[in-house]
């Protein structure tokens, strides 16, 4: 009966509205969307590789809201060449991930 009202007691304090709960749940929201941008990134890549004839970069438009740091981390941890630019002309700044062959 103890694990019982304390899996209620738990749960209660999870859905709870606090600054720390609050905090946990804009974390976990920006770690996924960080984490789709990954797969994202690396299902362009594996597109790129298995039907062109020679391309080694992807380029992708970084967004303000987006933690850039940790996909260039994750991608530069991989062996990958990971640069930020900004392009001028067109007033954006780029992430190219690019490889050797």
């Amino acid at each position: 009966m103890t694990k019982f009202v304390e899996f209620f007691r738990r749960l209660k304090e999870r859905h709870t509205f606090n600054a720390a709960n609050c905090r946990n749940k804009i974390k976990t929201a920006k770690e996924s969307k960080v984490d789709a941008k990954i797969n994202e990134i690396t299902d362009r890549i594996k597109f790129v590789n298995s039907y062109s004839t020679g391309e080694t970069t992807v380029i992708f438009r970084v967004d303000d809201d987006m933690d850039y740091d940790k996909i260039a981390h994750h991608f530069l941890d991989l062996g990958f060449i990971v640069l930020l630019k900004e392009i001028q002309e067109l007033e954006e700044v780029y992430m190219l991930i690019s490889w050797k062959q």
